[in-house]
């Protein structure tokens, strides 16, 4: 972007363990971090460029990780923290993401 003079947006993907500390998954929870402060990095770096950075970060989905935290069976789990229906929630976002993007 920046060899090209390209502006635009650059949005990473967090998690709520971007923000909180857990007694559990530190290997995930200091790489969430990770992309948090190279966002925030990134976003002072780039925006004398016209590059805005941002992030999201989705709630619970379930995955592996999540049921073994919750100790629920798979479908509980799976009720409690349907795939689609975060995805759908992003796709709702994705008007807002656009808008902020533009």
């Amino acid at each position: 972007m920046l060899d090209k003079d390209i502006k635009g947006s650059i949005i990473c993907t967090a998690s709520v363990f971007a923000t909180i500390g857990t007694d559990k998954y530190i290997d995930y929870t200091m790489s969430k971090h990770a992309v948090l402060g190279l966002m925030r990095s990134a976003s002072r770096q780039l925006v004398a460029h016209g590059i805005r950075v941002n992030f999201v970060s989705p709630a619970a989905v379930a995955t592996p990780m999540v049921r073994n935290t919750f100790g629920r069976s798979e479908e509980e789990i799976e009720r409690m923290f349907e795939p689609s229906s975060r995805l759908k929630g992003v796709l709702k976002a994705k008007h807002w993401l656009m808008l902020w993007c533009s």
